[in-house]
């Protein structure tokens, strides 16, 4: 890959990271607030957690890759 396709797709990622974290927020918000259908908004605020967590580790190692 050429440097600029690593630096576009390294943003990319990045700004996914944010997009859930902001969702992330909003989520916590909604479970604090449900009283009916809790346990459904807590599943999706788990997987969304999860799947950030692993695109920041797959965005950790691109970092790596892209400063050696």
């Amino acid at each position: 890959m050429n440097e600029t396709k690593d630096l576009k797709e390294t943003s990319e990622l990045h700004d996914c990271i944010r997009m859930l974290s902001r969702a992330q927020s909003r989520l916590n918000f909604l479970v604090d607030e449900l009283t009916d259908h809790k346990e459904c908004a807590q599943e999706v605020l788990d997987l969304t957690t999860y799947v950030r967590k692993h695109i920041q580790n797959n965005f950790q190692k691109l970092r790596i890759g892209l400063d050696t």
